[in-house]
């Protein structure tokens, strides 16, 4: 859900996020060092 670009990046994929990886989309988000990825109710990353 979640890739680097060419120079580093991260580019998010807003689909919803599959219910077999809530988890771990919602790991990623607390774990987000700079607050910059969260999940909108609709379980989209945004």
């Amino acid at each position: 859900m979640i890739r680097l670009d060419d120079w580093g990046y991260p580019i998010v994929n807003s689909e919803r996020v599959p219910d077999h990886l809530l988890d771990h989309a919602r790991r990623a988000v607390a774990t987000c060092p700079l607050l910059a990825i969260r999940l909108a109710e609709d379980g989209r990353s945004r």
